[in-house]
């Protein structure tokens, strides 16, 4: 240990000693953990201490600490991990244990809003260990470390084994593992390094009565962490050495902490994961998350106001069949359906929830939830105001948003063809409407108009298809506010009595909330009367310009936001919120920023796909909570072909999980939303995450940003530097990836020569991102010799197996140089045209080259023309064939529209076009901003 000099004790634990050590060699304090000395001489705890170190080195996530090194020679035994400041959960809860009086900052950390987030991280660490097979075995509050920036990280993984190892087994034999009747059972805070592998404390009870440890005993752990979370004690506390009969019984969250006003749903959730039969559980850590998914996400709480019958007449106001096709044409599959039309007598507010089942058969037929304001509803004009259509067919449920009797948004999604019923929930809280069909969020819409009272409207053709209809609204919902007068003038589009009002109410109430309200609304005011008169939006500016500065801030962005998106502007719509979210990240108003975000990305994937990636990675960065696990399931499924076509995804088999580095990683690539990647750089550097740098370092010379790309190059050189441990991998795939950034520093610079004695000297995988940067470069530069050269050598030192990853680039070299001989024999034989290609395949755009170099025109144009989506991006490199307009380009994201310039510009060159003609596309690809602002 002569490299470390010991500055402190950190914490003492059941087999080892934590110290804060300065590390002599990268001159840089480290957390040091070295088995107690007088467990030292212990093979077996020798054996269990170096098994936690190595399982935690392969362990990669933000909620673990990596391992710098570890030492097992002669007699140190100890590893090294980056020191982390912080403190234990344990630490902030015992702050607050047995206190009635808090401070106002120990409150605002110890409430159950604050600990829910630190519970998911801490959850979503466990279920990456269980994704990979280890269980940690000893999860408890001194085991989570709180770091000052907000990290939230696992520690001791000194119980941690692997599910299926044959250690759980042998730890039986070698420490005479028995089992434990109930009464025997006594419980301690501390691990026990002997018979009970964990902190009785926080062990399951089958644990203590002999079972082997599963994903359910660490699920029991969780429920225990939550539960103290909720309500600040600990369920089952008893003196040390008391035993615990479990024919107690153990009071729900609510009852042990009435004064924390936790959520029954909340509570139940704590009290499932601490079921005393395992069957009770969750089944697994995913499902447990997914169970917080609502609390996480902010939802209100909601009381039932009425039960709506559909057979009862008295809870109607009318109540009588119509054909469909008067009111509603927009929905009538024929002219002559009738259904049955019902409206209800009550009035219902701003924020309300309506919740009710239907049949599958009804769902075929079409069902219809309708809010219409009071006012036109009592003149007989129901099609006023929003709604929700519910229809299915072929096995996809589809949710129409209509308003006005105009369908506004489309969702569907595949259904279970043996599902028989539909539970439905629509919420409708002041300007935002969400749809759920069984939990899965269909319909998220933003509306920043207010709404007026409305009555519930139900269009069905069969009333037994439909279950009763609760009726819920908001706690607090029913409270007045000063700004409800002018809100129901720009109900009625009366802007100017409305302007009016909310300028006095500013003036009125200086420097509280509802005069920055009055004044952000006043700014929506004029934005719908300009749009409305066809006017230039961006004089609405200036309106939101006030807000600069005052105690509602956050809102001059956000209405400038809507400023750029009604404009078009979506470059400066972007600019607009980041600013917002990067000037006040702890306001109050913004969490109606993430709303925003959340809209947008809802609204984008039905009009705007393009942009829908981008607020998907500000979402991630921003505000992960706020998507379900539904909704990333979704989101993958949408975005799985780009999957198909990006390098890096191809090259590592990891699965693209929605929330994970990686996502982040791969929408900057396609947006060329290159802000994040320092974050990203330094995360993987911290991590030692190698693949992650070599993704990273593909992407920033894919986005051109040479700045960048110089920047993570200097830090990656001392980064390497750095890290000095003998026999390690860490050196060996260091070194390699320094020399790979080298060689596509020399690609940037044009220095051949050099870059191809670099990036001879790294492994195939690495050769192929840099092979595939060339191309583009070499096509575009006109330098396709030096290119088939680089790709020859490559080829030539590859493996058989390795060869069909540099088919494509064969392929397209033999297409530069006109040898159709080649390029036939090559896509014949390894992507023949009769086993069907892909249309998004790089293979499917390389046989139109071919047919192109041909000479026949109208086979090129019938090629392409078969592309089942036309807006995709074969389809469109088809239209450089009769136009030189790249107007049809604006829809794409940034890398497919530099990519369709590219392919453009070859599938020209192949077609023998004129210059002039080809380089239009080269021209716009070279001049494409390096960045997505520019």
């Amino acid at each position: 240990m002569q490299r470390y000099e010991l500055i402190r004790l950190i914490g003492r634990g059941g087999m080892g000693e934590v110290y804060l050590a300065h590390d002599k060699a990268c001159s840089r304090r480290v957390a040091l953990k070295k088995i107690r000395e007088d467990l030292s001489d212990n093979p077996l705890l020798r054996k269990r201490f170096l098994r936690e170190a190595k399982i935690a080195a392969d362990l990669i996530h933000p909620g673990i600490v990596p391992v710098y090194s570890i030492c097992s020679d002669g007699e140190s035994v100890y590893y090294t991990m980056p020191y982390i400041e912080g403190f234990s959960l344990k630490h902030l809860l015992k702050s607050v244990w047995q206190k009635e009086i808090l401070s106002k900052e120990l409150e605002e950390k110890t409430s159950v809003k604050a600990f829910l987030p630190i519970f998911d991280k801490i959850c979503a660490t466990v279920e990456y260990i269980h994704s990979k097979g280890v269980l940690h075995r000893d999860l408890k509050p001194d085991n989570i470390l709180l770091g000052l920036f907000g990290e939230v990280v696992i520690v001791d993984w000194g119980a941690a084994i692997f599910k299926h190892a044959k250690e759980l087994q042998q730890e039986k034999d070698e420490e005479g593992f028995s089992s434990y009747g109930q009464k025997n059972i006594c419980y301690s805070s501390m691990t026990v390094p002997g018979k009970i592998v964990g902190t009785p404390d926080y062990m399951a009870p089958e644990s203590l009565l002999g079972a082997e440890a599963s994903e359910k005993t660490d699920i029991y752990a969780l429920g225990l962490i939550l539960y103290q979370m909720l309500t600040l004690s600990f369920p089952y506390r008893r003196k040390k050495g008391r035993k615990l009969p479990y024919e107690d019984s153990i009071l729900s969250p609510i009852e042990m902490a009435p004064y924390r006003e936790i959520p029954p749903s909340l509570s139940q959730i704590a009290m499932k994961a601490i079921a005393v039969d395992p069957v009770q559980r969750f089944s697994s850590v995913q499902e447990l998350r997914k169970a917080l998914q609502p609390h996480l996400q902010g939802e209100s709480e909601w009381t039932t106001r009425d039960i709506l019958s559909t057979k009862d007449r008295k809870n109607w106001k009318y109540y009588e069949p119509i054909l469909l096709s008067r009111y509603f044409p927009v929905l009538a599959s024929s002219p002559a359906q009738w259904y049955n039309f019902m409206l209800s007598d009550m009035e219902v507010n701003s924020s309300v929830r309506v919740e009710c089942s239907v049949t599958k058969s009804s769902v075929q037929e079409g069902v219809g939830i309708f809010f219409p304001p009071s006012k036109e509803a009592d003149k007989g004009e129901f099609y006023c105001g929003y709604g929700l259509w519910f229809s299915s067919q072929n096995n996809e449920l589809s949710v129409s948003l209509i308003k006005n009797g105009i369908e506004i948004q489309k969702e569907s999604q595949g259904i279970i063809p043996q599902q028989s019923r539909f539970a439905i929930s629509i919420e409708k809280s002041n300007n935002k409407i969400t749809v759920f069909v069984d939990q899965i969020l269909f319909i998220l819409h933003i509306d920043y108009l207010p709404s007026l009272g409305e009555r519930i409207e139900i269009i069905i053709q069969d009333l037994q298809g439909i279950s009763n209809i609760t009726i819920l609204e908001s706690i607090g919902a029913l409270r007045v506010s000063c700004l409800a007068v002018p809100d129901a003038f720009l109900a009625e589009k009366l802007y100017d009595q409305a302007a009016r009002f909310y300028r006095k109410i500013r003036d009125s109430f200086p420097g509280r909330k509802e005069s920055y309200e009055a004044q952000f609304r006043l700014g929506v005011t004029l934005l719908t009367q300009i749009e409305e008169q066809g006017g230039d939006l961006m004089q609405a500016l200036s309106t939101f310009d006030l807000l600069h500065g005052s105690t509602g801030a956050p809102l001059e962005y956000l209405g400038k936001a809507l400023v750029y998106q009604r404009n078009g502007s979506f470059v400066e719509e972007i600019r607009s919120l980041l600013l917002a979210l990067k000037r006040y990240p702890q306001h109050p108003e913004i969490p109606r920023l993430k709303d925003h975000l959340c809209f947008r990305l809802y609204d984008s994937l039905h009009k705007h796909r393009s942009e829908a990636l981008v607020f998907m990675l500000l979402i991630l960065w921003i505000a992960p909570e706020k998507i379900g696990l539904r909704e990333e399931e979704r989101f993958l499924e949408f975005l799985h072909h780009r999957q198909q076509s990006t390098l890096f995804c191809r090259i590592d088999k990891t699965p693209l999980q929605f929330k994970s580095s990686k996502m982040e990683l791969f929408l900057s690539f396609w947006t060329g939303f290159t802000l994040f990647l320092p974050e990203l750089f330094q995360r993987a550097r911290d991590l030692r995450d190698y693949q992650a740098l070599i993704d990273i370092f593909y992407v920033v010379c894919a986005s051109g940003n040479k700045e960048v790309f110089s920047q993570f190059a200097e830090d990656l050189a001392i980064f390497v530097d750095e890290v000095v441990f003998p026999k390690s991998l860490h050196n060996q795939r260091g070194e390699e990836l320094v020399l790979f950034v080298q060689g596509l520093a020399a690609l940037q610079n044009r220095e051949y020569r050099q870059a191809k004695e670099f990036i001879s000297a790294v492994p195939f995988a690495l050769q192929l991102y840099a092979l595939d940067l060339f191309s583009l470069q070499a096509f575009i530069d006109e330098e396709v010799k030096v290119f088939s050269d680089f790709l020859q050598d490559i080829y030539n030192s590859a493996s058989a197996e390795d060869h069909k990853h540099v088919l494509v680039y064969m392929i397209q070299v033999s297409l530069w140089n006109q040898d159709l001989k080649q390029a036939y024999e090559l896509l014949s034989k390894n992507f023949p045209q009769d086993k069907g290609l892909i249309e998004y395949s790089e293979a499917f755009v390389l046989w139109g080259c071919y047919l192109a170099l041909t000479g026949d025109r109208s086979a090129v144009k019938a090629h392409f023309s078969r592309c089942q989506f036309k807006y995709g991006r074969s389809a469109l490199i088809g239209k450089c064939i009769d136009d030189d307009s790249l107007d049809y380009l604006e829809g794409l994201v940034w890398w497919e529209k530099k990519k369709t310039l590219f392919q453009s510009y070859f599938l020209l060159r192949c077609l023998h076009a004129p210059k002039e003609r080809y380089e239009v596309y080269r021209q716009a690809y070279i001049s494409m901003e390096n960045s997505f602002f520019g």
